[in-house]
C-alpha cells in the first residue's frame, strides 16, 4: 500500500525485487507543504482490506505524524495486520514512538531531502538519487 505521491519510486522497485504475489492499492495521505506541516489529509480507501495483511510503503518518516494518523484511519478497516516499510527515517524527528518501524532502509539525520520520490512543493522528485535541501540564509 504505497503512500503516494512520494513513495512510487520505492513501490516500484520493491514490487520488482519481490518474489511473491501481491496486490498494491495506492492511496494519498499528506501531512505537508513545502517545509511546513499541516493537517493530515486521507483520500478514502475503496478497497475492501478487512482480514488482509497490509504493508505500508513509505517514501519517509519523519516526526510520523501522517504515518500516526493514517495507522489509526486504517485500524478502522480492521485489516489482519499493518507492518512499515519506509525507504529513509528520522530518529531525531520522530515524535510518535509507538510507530512500527518493521523495515527501515536508512536512518537520516533531521535534513530536508529531494529526489527518488521525495519533493519540495513538487519539485526535485524525478531526481535519480536523494539530495539534502539547502535552504538559502
Amino acid at each position: 500500500m504505497p503512500i503516494m505521491n512520494g513513495s512510487f519510486m520505492y513501490a516500484a522497485d520493491l514490487v520488482r525485487a519481490c518474489k511473491f504475489d501481491s496486490d498494491m492499492i495506492f492511496v494519498n495521505a499528506k501531512s505537508y507543504r513545502g517545509m511546513q506541516s499541516e493537517d493530515l489529509q486521507i483520500e478514502t480507501i475503496d478497497t475492501d482490506i478487512k482480514g488482509r495483511h497490509i504493508i505500508i510503503v513509505e517514501d519517509i518518516i519523519d516526526t510520523g505524524k501522517t504515518m500516526n494518523g493514517f495507522i489509526n484511519y486504517l485500524k478502522t478497516l480492521e485489516p489482519e495486520s499493518i507492518s512499515i516499510t519506509t525507504m529513509l527515517m528520522k530518529p531525531n524527528a520522530l515524535q510518535f514512538f509507538d510507530l512500527p518501524s518493521d523495515y527501515v532502509g536508512y536512518h537520516i539525520p533531521n535534513d530536508f531531502v529531494i529526489g527518488y520520490g521525495l519533493d519540495y512543493d513538487g519539485y526535485g522528485r524525478t531526481l535519480p538519487d536523494i539530495y539534502q535541501l539547502v535552504k538559502e540564509e
